[in-house]
């Protein structure tokens, strides 16, 4: 009975409504006995985008891990080591806990819809070939209103087209105590430039209240493709991790990025110490088109091909309390970029009471290449000429605590100070005439410093209740500029995920962000705050049926991505997945 009142309740509840897509990403948890978690976890930027420091992990802990979706992880705070060196990688293939196939299906207002295949080709002890394909669109029309653009007499609407499309094929292979694994993926992204700029006031004030923008689309196209080769642990003392990864970026302007990455990681290990090496290489080749009227490609000092180099040696001491690692950063840019740059790469973790308090600090730095593939992920809506100047961090500094104060409760908190040479920041684009466009060039401060604080909570009860809470608090110093453009001062993300029944599962969602300004002609514009609640139910009506539906910006708050860009309203999204044998 109580299964039938609940069947009622949900399918009475999802049809009541407009099925709806948000703009942002949809995460996915699949657990290990195959339920299907549809779950709401807003994306926060990172105020510092560039940000060497560890991200905050929680003590090691025994709960049962999750499997997430095959294409995004919810932020959640990892029950693992800080790991000081591997920041720049191409991301780890994510193991499997399941062999099903799976088929999502789901659509909703804003005209969107939602499909997502996983299918295992090949699986057995070594062996794991699998296929992955998704599809995300949206082609409704977004409200730009005088309270966020002074400059429009009235509403207008303007279509926000977005059409995405992904596919990805990965294999691993385990050879006793080592491991080969590959993929090849492929994603098209096709939009429209939606965002307010001269031309949506012009039609305003001719009495135009709806456009399509079919003269202002864009399309990107990225192919990756990875090589990955390791030990999985010692092999008579060594330790050894390589892979190589190539990327192609190109975009309907005819413009083309080739990069390819090489990293190889060796460890040596002593009684209670190891001595080990990084060495990563990237090479960037440039296909740049004609300049146009639009787009000047012979402008930008930063689109040539080049290569840079970075060695670390580190040495590493640990024993039952302490572990300490001394390391040293060398990069070199040959083609464009520093020619050379030397940072220190320092970190301690100390166990303060066993098991409950530990203290960890760190001294480090960094040369980081921001090539188109990278960014366009950050900001799609960067003009094709505009690609990132290389950042150099000659220190970083931090420090922070990480408590248990249960089994089920873990508690982080950090604080550092960095300084950026040439800290990139986004502002909208302008023509000739000084008239503001719905693209985005970017700006630069020679030394730019600031200061981070922040906190994460994670709580546990078994796999019926999961809390999540992080906060963090930024302070640039700048000398160029009045404000560090688009980037908030303050950010909350929320996320919790409680099991009604074993059948019925709620994510309840909130992220904040405030202290964002936007660059106007030379004038500082304060955005909107973001207030983003969300709601989602998911129901495994069968072993091989499950019904979601998710509520995103439930209080239909207007606030803006970049300025210009207004995200969607309340929006529904709502679905079935099918977990076929």
């Amino acid at each position: 009975m109580k299964r039938l009142i609940l069947s009622i309740i949900i399918i009475s509840f999802s049809n009541s409504i407009v099925l709806a897509q948000r703009d942002a990403t949809n995460d996915t948890t699949i657990t290990k006995d195959i339920e299907i978690v549809k779950e709401y976890n807003p994306v926060i930027k990172d105020a510092g985008k560039i940000n060497t420091m560890p991200e905050l992990k929680d003590i090691q802990s025994e709960k049962k891990p999750s499997s997430y979706s095959v294409w995004t992880s919810p932020i959640t705070l990892e029950a693992s080591k800080i790991q000081p060196l591997d920041y720049a990688l191409p991301a780890k293939e994510q193991s499997k806990a399941y062999n099903k196939r799976m088929i999502r299906l789901g659509g909703g207002n804003y005209a969107s819809a939602l499909g997502e295949i996983y299918t295992p080709i090949f699986q057995n002890k070594r062996n794991d070939l699998n296929l992955i394909l998704l599809h995300k669109s949206s082609f409704g029309y977004i409200d730009l209103t005088p309270e966020s653009y002074p400059g429009l007499p009235e509403n207008i609407e303007s279509q926000a087209t977005t059409n995405r499309n992904k596919a990805k094929l990965s294999y691993s292979r385990n050879i006793k105590n080592k491991e080969l694994s590959s993929f090849v993926k492929a994603d098209y992204n096709f939009f429209k430039y939606y965002g307010y700029d001269a031309a949506i006031d012009e039609l305003a004030r001719s009495g135009i209240h709806k456009t399509n923008n079919d003269s202002n689309k864009q399309s990107i196209f990225k192919l990756a493709a990875n090589v990955r080769f390791k030990s999985k642990d010692y092999i008579s003392k060594w330790k050894y991790d390589f892979q190589t990864n190539y990327r192609l970026f190109s975009n309907r302007n005819e413009l083309k990025e080739h990069s390819i990455f090489t990293d190889l990681n060796g460890e040596y290990r002593m009684e209670s110490s190891s001595f080990g090496i990084n060495f990563n290489m990237h090479n960037i080749i440039m296909d740049r088109p004609e300049s146009n009227d639009m787009f000047n490609y012979s402008k930008d000092r930063n689109l040539h091909s080049y290569t840079m180099l970075k060695f670390t040696p580190h040495y590493t001491y640990h024993n039952e309390i302490a572990k300490i690692i001394i390391g040293v950063k060398g990069s070199f840019s040959i083609g464009q970029g520093k020619k050379g740059a030397v940072t220190p790469d320092i970190y301690a973790d100390v166990r303060i009471a066993k098991e409950k308090v530990y203290l960890y600090a760190g001294v480090t730095g960094d040369y980081v290449v921001n090539n188109y593939y990278n960014t366009i992920e950050e900001n799609k809506y960067i003009a094709s000429d505009t690609r990132l100047e290389d950042t150099y961090i000659p220190i970083d500094v931090y420090a922070g605590f990480k408590f248990k104060f249960a089994k089920r409760l873990d508690f982080n908190i950090r604080a550092g100070y960095k300084i950026i040479n040439n800290a990139y920041f986004f502002v909208n684009k302008l023509s000739p005439d000084s008239l503001i466009l719905n693209q985005f060039d970017a700006v630069y401060e020679e030394n730019a410093g600031v200061f981070e604080a922040a906190a994460k909570l994670a709580y546990d009860w078994n796999e019926r209740l999961n809390i999540r809470l992080g906060a963090k608090f930024n302070k640039w110093s700048l000398s160029k500029y009045e404000y560090a453009w688009h980037r908030p001062n303050w950010i909350l993300d929320f996320h919790s995920s409680y099991l009604i029944t074993k059948d019925v599962r709620v994510n309840l969602c909130y992220a904040f962000e405030a202290g964002r300004y936007a660059l106007i002609n030379n004038n500082a514009i304060k955005l909107n705050n973001t207030h983003n609640l969300s709601l989602g139910a998911d129901w495994n009506i069968l072993n091989w049926l499950n019904i979601f539906i998710n509520l995103d910006n439930i209080t239909n708050t207007e606030y803006q991505e970049w300025y210009g860009y207004t995200k969607q309203g309340f929006n529904i999204l709502g679905g079935v997945t099918f977990l076929l044998k």
